[in-house]
Formats: structure tokens, sequence, C-alpha cells
């Protein structure tokens, strides 16, 4: 039972990051225009965080997809759902109203509570269906040498993100 919901959320999530990327990459200004919104870094940087946050929905989509060290990268991936939590929490205290830009031009939403919300959710069940599966500790400590070709793909990925966004005007933002 808990390798069919491992399998169901693994998927789905994947998946969910891939459509994310293909949104964000249909519309690459608007997509730093969404990110510099939430103000939480200088403006100037951007592109360059974009092209990390690109690079790290292809690699843990495409990791979580194929299922390669499953419960790692469910954990690391439920890692970065509890990090877009908490911008949106900040965001939200801080009082910004601010579209999400979690699906790029694909779909969009104000940053809300429900939000907030659904990736909690979506993080707890990340981290906790590996733990349920007893299979975390031992991937954790079975590092292959073939591991390092897969930490070569986000950085790749974000040398042609930083590449491709290099070209793109940076857009003026309201103050």
């Amino acid at each position: 039972m808990v390798a069919t919901l491992i399998l169901v959320v693994r998927l789905s999530v994947g998946t969910l990051l891939l459509i994310a990327l293909v949104g964000k990459v249909l519309d690459l200004r608007g997509a730093i225009k969404q990110l510099s919104a939430y103000r939480l870094l200088p403006a100037r940087t951007s592109k360059t965080a974009l092209a990390i946050l690109l690079a790290t929905e292809l690699t843990l989509g495409t990791l979580l997809i194929m299922g390669y060290r499953e419960s790692l990268t469910m954990v690391l991936t439920g890692l970065t759902f509890a990090s877009f939590a908490a911008v949106m929490y900040v965001t939200l205290k801080r009082g910004l109203v601010v579209e999400c830009g979690c699906m790029g031009r694909l779909s969009s939403s104000q940053v809300s509570w429900p939000l907030i919300l659904r990736n909690v959710v979506i993080a707890v069940a990340l981290i906790a269906l590996p733990m349920a599966g007893q299979t975390l500790r031992a991937e954790l400590f079975s590092v292959k040498a073939y591991d390092a070709a897969a930490l070569l793909l986000p950085i790749i990925a974000s040398g042609i993100f930083a590449r491709r966004l290099h070209k793109v005007p940076q857009p003026i933002l309201p103050t």
C-alpha cells in the first residue's frame, strides 16, 4: 500500500514540477517579473535565481518520474516545497499581493493561505512517505560513483538556463 502511494505521489509531483517548468519557460520575462515581485532578492539577481529554480524543477521532476534514489529525491523535493511555502508565508506576512508564478504562463493565482497549505501538504507527503517505507537511511549511506552524474544535471541545466536568460530583458517593476 505504501509503495503504491509513493509511486502515485512521486509521479504526480514530478509531473507537476515539469509542467511548472514549461509554464515558466514559455514566458521567461514574465517569470523573472513574478520572481522579482516577491522582493526577497535584489532585482539584479532575478535571472540567476530563476535559472536555479528552473534547474531545480527540471532535476527534481525528472528524478521523481525516473524513480532515481526515490526516497532521497522525495525528501529533497519535500524540502523544496517547504521552502516554497515559507516564501509564500513571508510574502503574506509582509502584506504583499503577489501572483504565485508557480505554473508560469499556464496558470495564475495570488499567493494565499490555501496555496501555502497545498505546498505544506505536498512537502509532508514527500517527506513522510519515504520514512514510512524505511528506505531513506539506506539511500543516504549508499552513495555510488554514478550518483555524481545525477548531480551534473542541475549544474548543466543551470548553465543552459542562465545563458538563455541572459538574453531576456530585465522587466521593470513598479515600486
